[in-house]
């Protein structure tokens, strides 16, 4: 339809430039035209459902808080904001994805809507925001794993916090998974994580391995204020073999679920950044079908459960839907396992979920089909197919769907523009490749002749080039091939579950941290939930029993309840200055308690309880 608009439309009034979209009124996909000044000069129908109302004739300055720009050029514009009144009256906010095409008199505007779930009351300057800014907001789409995110903050007055995920193609198709966490909240806390996901980024792209990607992401932390003590669990897939390499840095290790069950690997590394500790690297192969969960401590650390009974029904919920008659796509497996783990028990921390399952490759995608106008509806409609099975988003569709139809358009109308219809024939090949790009090829066996009887046309390809990332024409006797190529993209869930009713509701679990006696054989014995509030009394207790000239100190943890990240920083600063002063700290839980998993991720408890 859009090249329909771009090859049809005369400079007439707003009328016309409407009649000559053909298919406007009825099309599945909410379209809007605003014309140069910004005035909204046409809504179809499924836009004006969406909108609650017609805004025809409305500027768009009314519409979207940023309107688009008829400045002659095709883009894309992801994030727009939207003001809507509701059928109740109530005023609320979408976030939407544009696809902008110029047209005569303005400009097409294709609407998709992405406003994360709940999310339509937040406040754009918001910490959340600020959070989104530093999280990826879609994952790559690659042949043979299917990937996934789901992200829910703590706490919607501080939402912007130190988890994250990111994850992208690194060398031969093989693709890079990160989990990790940073110390508190806020946007500092978002600032640090920005950082170090950053440097991972670079360094696994470069090609280190998992365990080198930390040692060197541990030099990098030492030198960032707020890193210290930070977790990460990174991990490398190659969807051919199944081979799964992954190292840890105080983090929980990856949990790989299979048709015959499901088991947590081993933790495979040291303790957190900036910890003194070396980092080493653990591999299995996940079989076909195979599913690999990354996840923060969040997930396992929440109210009413033990370590082991919250790790068994992060279990039991991911492999419930795997296993059921409708196990969707990798992204609804995380909305369902995050959303089912803070039904029943509420949750104290951010939960971040990252999902890579293992399928079989899509084939490709062609046609040989006869130089007939009716051909271009064959191939969009057959190439919409494809890029949906592959799980493309709704954009990236639009946009591979229409720069191609372009390109179509020009085949069938000017290889041959003197023979008769359909007497010739044009090719079209699509793939997926290894390193997530789609790539289609438009091939024909004649000689494109640009059209010189009206101003308006010959304006497709330049609308294709800017709507993907390559579009290269090659000419020569046999014919003339198009390539178009374009990043394949599905959405992360990044702050798409707020779900504040079922936030722990509990009452505060007193906190204490005093010594059993005032000699040397004196133990601290703490006990309640050490979290961002009680971290700093902590800190400050153990400045104090620790402090120069004093006896080496053992901390009882047997009665936490929460062993926060600020906590496990609190008992890693005391234990660095216990070794500098040729003393020991030595931190005691036993088996199956909170403050024993933690303590054991973390690298901090006393070998022998281990």
């Amino acid at each position: 339809m859009v090249g329909t608009a771009m090859d049809g439309a005369g400079g007439g009034a707003a009328g016309s430039t409407v009649a000559a979209l053909r298919g406007f009124e009825h099309s599945s996909v909410p379209l809007v035209v605003f014309g140069k000044r910004g005035e909204t000069l046409a809504v179809n129908a499924v836009a004006r459902a969406f909108l609650s109302r017609d805004v025809s004739g409305r500027s768009a300055f009314d519409v979207l808080e940023r309107p688009p720009v008829a400045d002659g050029k095709p883009f894309r514009a992801r994030e727009w904001l939207v003001r809507l009144v509701d059928a109740d009256g109530v005023a609320i906010s979408r976030c939407l994805d544009l696809v902008l095409v110029p047209v005569a008199g303005g400009v097409l505007a294709e609407l998709v809507d992405v406003t994360p779930t709940g999310e339509g009351d937040r406040r754009a300057d918001s910490p959340d925001s600020a959070q989104r800014a530093l999280l990826p907001l879609s994952l790559p789409v690659v042949p043979g794993v299917e990937l996934g995110a789901g992200y829910l903050p703590a706490e919607r007055e501080v939402a912007a916090g130190g988890d994250w995920f990111d994850a992208f193609v690194v060398g031969h198709g093989r693709v890079a998974l990160v989990v990790g966490d940073v110390v508190g909240h806020g946007v500092s806390a978002a600032a640090v994580m920005g950082q170090l996901r950053a440097v991972l980024c670079e360094r696994l792209s470069a090609g280190r391995s998992p365990a080198e990607a930390l040692s060197d992401l541990d030099a990098f932390a030492a030198r960032v204020p707020g890193a210290r003590v930070a977790t990460a669990c990174v991990a490398v897939l190659d969807p051919v073999t199944g081979e799964l390499v992954h190292a840890t840095a105080g983090h929980p290790p990856p949990l790989v679920l299979s048709p015959a069950g499901h088991r947590f690997l081993a933790p495979a590394g040291g303790g957190p950044l900036v910890t003194g500790s070396r980092y080493r690297e653990s591999s299995v192969v996940v079989g076909e079908g195979g599913t690999v969960l990354l996840y923060t401590d969040g997930a396992v650390e929440r109210p009413g459960r033990t370590p082991a009974q919250a790790e068994e029904e992060l279990a039991e919920l991911a492999g419930a839907r795997l296993a059921g008659p409708v196990a969707g796509s990798a992204g609804r497996l995380c909305g369902y396992v995050v959303d089912g783990l803070v039904a029943e028990s509420g949750y104290s921390d951010d939960v971040t979920v990252l999902v890579a399952r293992r399928r079989p490759v899509v084939a490709g995608w062609d046609a040989r089909l006869p130089s007939v106008l009716g051909s271009i509806g064959v191939v969009r409609r057959g190439l919409a197919g494809w890029l949906g099975g592959l799980g493309l988003d709704a954009v990236g569709v639009l946009a591979v769907q229409h720069a191609v139809g372009e390109v179509v358009t020009n085949a069938v109308e000017h290889a041959h523009p003197d023979s008769a219809e359909g007497v010739h024939e044009f090719r079209v090949e699509a793939e997926l490749t290894a390193d997530g790009r789609v790539v289609v090829t438009v091939a024909d066996d004649g000689a494109w002749r640009r059209p010189v009887s009206d101003p308006h046309r010959g304006l497709g390809l330049a609308m294709a080039a800017d709507l993907v990332d390559e579009l290269v024409v090659t000419r020569g006797p046999g014919g003339t091939t198009v390539r178009v190529v374009a990043a394949a993209t599905r959405p992360a869930q990044v702050m798409a579950l707020p779900v504040p009713a079922r936030q722990a509701e509990r009452e505060p679990e007193p906190y204490v941290a005093a010594l059993t006696a005032d000699d040397a054989e004196a133990t601290l014995v703490v006990r309640g939930a050490v979290d961002v509030t009680t971290a700093p009394d902590l800190r400050d207790t153990l400045l104090k029993v620790t402090a120069a000239g004093a006896a080496s100190r053992r901390v009882d943890l047997a009665g936490v309840t929460l062993l926060a990240s600020a906590g496990v920083s609190a008992l890693h600063e005391a234990s660095g200055r216990c070794s500098a002063n040729s003393q020991r700290l030595t931190c005691t839980a036993p088996p199956g308690s909170v403050a024993h998993h933690v303590l054991d991720l973390v690298a901090l408890l006393d070998p022998d309880e281990r």
